[in-house]
């Protein structure tokens, strides 16, 4: 069997199992319509909609606990839904229910499971909401699984890297990805941890949502694809396929502008430090581990004093090095590897050198990897030097461990924009869906969005903006809210919609995701045309 044919039966094979998957989830969400006689057109076509992939559906007139999706049909005067409707409607909706005939509104939110109302001043209104957000996709968008569809659309920059494997005795490789410029705006003004604050009693949450933010998925996977290409075309398996991996990552030019230091520096997430072209260990170690996952190899983010770097799970065999002695500890929710200095002094004075260092986690053994210099996977930099040079005067020298088992992980996943033209200016829906990707329930969480208008026509349309029919009504301005979030369970999800009332012809958004005091993540919607 040829090569080709053998790629074409692995990826139907990849993708049945994809489906499978698929249905399998599907199966699992419960879904429940709550909805009276009147408004039964639209329930059904809800149910249609949902039962025509695999999930299962009830309808009912009462409230009933323990479904992951529910639909509210009618308003606040609907027979028996009425009392069910008002608790999830804003006041600005319920008055405008209460004094339009040709009015009908949505919202989303999350009490249990993810709430959604579709209300119309009469059972017309009601079904010709219910199709108007079937119709620009907002069911699909609440039952969409894969990763966010933030679109970046408009110019594109061409990145070019080239680097020889092995180090300095090797052959020459090279690689070029396209991004777009309005992707790397984006994450330039994301949040993420001060230097600093690493010091202080900061979660690491915020380094680990550095590696596992998913607006820039599609260029890492292109990019370990192309690795990915090559190494298989080289004859690359196993280890060297780690060590071609980190090679590219470590040829890098390293710079110390973001070097730690007291006035607290801001790591980059991996599209930055690609985009640049350098970074300092923390950045390329944040850009090394995302890669590495991409690569389907199961990897951690170490943080030191004083510096960074990768472990990456790895068979024991595959490193043929004498180990450094080190012993991981718990304390609260964080993971630390203690590497024994004097047990490394003695092997360094016996020349057993190099050494490795392997740290047991989770039932895994992760081997160091160093993104500073042209380390093998595995092997050690000398870590006496770094503990002189800082002053450390203890014998253990700490090595932190971040991933999803240190704390939750929240962040905003995915969002759309829906607009409708009223009488006195626009309304403007924000729908954020939120997801936790750590392994510990996400509490204390605050969605705070504002609005910001522009008296001119400019910007552009944003890609995830739905338009809807306008209607005759006419609203106070409205340009902030805030909301206190559910907890999220690992790998939850939740969903909320915020609604904006505004004159201008031109706006932009922002939308700040808190964890107790600590703002985790953020979205900004340049300026469009609602």
């Amino acid at each position: 069997m040829s090569s080709s044919s053998l790629k074409v039966i692995c990826s139907f094979l990849l993708f049945l199992l994809t489906l499978q998957v698929a249905l399998i989830n599907a199966a699992n969400e419960r879904t429940l319509i709550i909805s009276n006689e009147n408004d039964l057109a639209s329930a059904k076509l809800i149910s249609d909609w949902l039962r025509s992939r695999g999930i299962g559906v009830e309808i009912s007139d009462e409230f009933k606990e323990g479904y992951n999706y529910y639909f509210i049909l009618g308003g606040p005067k609907a027979d028996r839904i009425g009392a069910i409707a008002s608790k999830f409607l804003t006041y600005d909706d319920k008055i405008a229910l209460l004094n339009s005939r040709d009015f009908w509104t949505f919202s989303i939110t999350t009490k249990g499971g993810i709430v959604v109302s579709i209300a119309g001043s009469t059972r017309n209104e009601t079904l010709k909401g219910t199709k108007a957000l079937i119709d620009i996709g907002i069911l699909d968008f609440l039952f969409r699984e894969e990763a966010s569809t933030i679109q970046f659309k408009g110019r594109e920059e061409k990145l070019s890297y080239s680097w020889e494997f092995p180090p300095n005795t090797g052959r020459n490789y090279s690689i070029s990805i396209e991004v777009p410029e309005d992707l790397v705006t984006f994450f330039r003004v994301k949040p993420r941890m001060k230097v600093v604050e690493f010091q202080t009693s900061s979660p690491l949450f915020t380094w680990y949502l550095m590696l596992t933010t998913p607006h820039d998925d599609q260029i890492l996977k292109e990019l370990a694809e192309k690795l990915d290409s090559i190494a298989e075309r080289e004859g690359m398996r196993g280890y060297d396929r780690v060590w071609f991996v980190a090679s590219f990552v470590q040829s890098l030019k390293y710079s110390q502008a973001n070097e730690y230091s007291p006035t607290g520096d801001y790591p980059s997430y991996p599209l930055e430090t690609l985009e640049r072209g350098n970074g300092d260990c923390e950045d390329l170690s944040i850009l090394l581990a995302s890669l590495l996952r991409h690569e389907g190899f199961d990897s951690i983010l170490l943080i030191m004093p004083t510096h960074a770097a990768v472990a990456v799970s790895l068979p024991k065999e595959w490193v043929k090095l004498p180990r450094v002695r080190a012993d991981v500890r718990r304390a609260g929710d964080i993971h630390v590897a203690l590497v024994d200095l004097m047990d490394l002094y003695e092997k360094i004075r016996d020349k057993e050198w190099p050494v490795a260092l392997e740290i047991e986690f989770d039932n895994k053994s992760y081997f160091y990897v160093e993104t500073t210099g042209f380390f093998k996977p595995g092997e050690l930099p000398n870590l006496l030097q770094l503990a002189e040079a800082i002053g450390w005067p203890y014998r253990d020298f700490p090595i932190f461990l971040v991933s999803e088992k240190n704390s939750p992980i929240p962040l905003i996943y995915d969002y759309l924009t829906v607009s409708r033209k009223t009488s006195s200016g626009y309304s403007i829906s924000l729908i954020i869906k939120l997801r936790n990707l750590g392994e510990k329930r996400a509490d204390d969480l605050r969605l705070d969005s504002q609005l910001y208008p522009l008296g001119v026509e400019a910007g552009g349309v944003d890609a995830n903006l739905r338009r809807l029919d306008p209607f005759e009504y006419r609203f106070e301005v409205k340009l902030n809210d805030s909301i206190i979030a559910e907890p999220i369970d690992p790998n939850g999800t939740a969903v909320y919609s915020v609604k904006f009332f505004t004159v201008s012809p031109t706006v932009g958004a922002r939308v700040s995701l808190y964890l107790g005091s600590s703002e985790v993540d953020f979205l900004r919607i340049r300026p469009f045309r609602p």
